[in-house]
């Protein structure tokens, strides 16, 4: 019975905490979501006795009047209250502390390929980002009918070739263009 009195306690608060967050947001610490969290650890909840508990304080709570953007607010916002709180759950269960464990100990063994492949990870998102931007200005070109690079492309495509662009900070640029041999056989002979 004292059980049942303790989820019911936890229940109160943690309903009057979400309402106080749904209803102000950014400005209220999600510190209570955690706390709340770590009681629900202490008195035995898993996560869907936890997900129970918000469904139920959930219906309780004021359907917003008005904009779509203000029920959408409601509902990321009791999402994250929800989330917060049960990570303290998932951090009691034994597959996240044996995770834990095993993610410390390769990061003391592998703490240099860790910042090598985080530098790579970096790298690799500015690349994307520099071809991405290469991309939206060729097909700026293209719409407004310049030539450039798209021209280029597409006339050393049309004799069944390719192009690629190579470009780095500091080392210039480098265009390529292939050329089957049967078609510069061709060319040649039409000149």
């Amino acid at each position: 019975m004292t059980a049942r009195l303790t989820r019911q306690s936890l229940l109160v608060s943690y309903e009057e905490a979400l309402t106080l967050y749904i209803n102000h947001g950014g400005s209220v610490r999600l510190q209570s979501a955690i706390d709340l969290g770590l009681q629900a650890v202490n008195i035995g909840m898993e996560t869907l006795d936890l997900a129970a508990m918000h469904e139920e304080a959930m219906q309780d709570q004021e359907n917003p009047e008005g904009s779509a953007a203000g029920k959408q607010r409601q509902v990321e916002r009791s999402r994250r209250f929800f989330s917060e709180c049960n990570l303290e759950i998932e951090k009691s269960g034994e597959p996240f502390q044996a995770a834990n464990k095993r993610m410390e100990r390769l990061t003391l063994s592998n703490g240099k390929h860790a910042k090598d492949l985080v530098d790579s990870s970096r790298l690799l998102a500015k690349e994307s980002s520099r071809r991405t931007h290469l991309e939206k200005k060729l097909k700026k070109c293209h719409e407004n009918k310049r030539l450039g690079l798209l021209g280029m492309r597409e006339r050393v495509e049309m004799v069944g070739g390719t192009l690629s662009l190579e470009s780095a900070p500091g080392k210039g640029t480098t265009l390529r263009v292939d050329i089957p041999n049967a078609m510069r056989k061709k060319a040649s002979e039409s000149i």
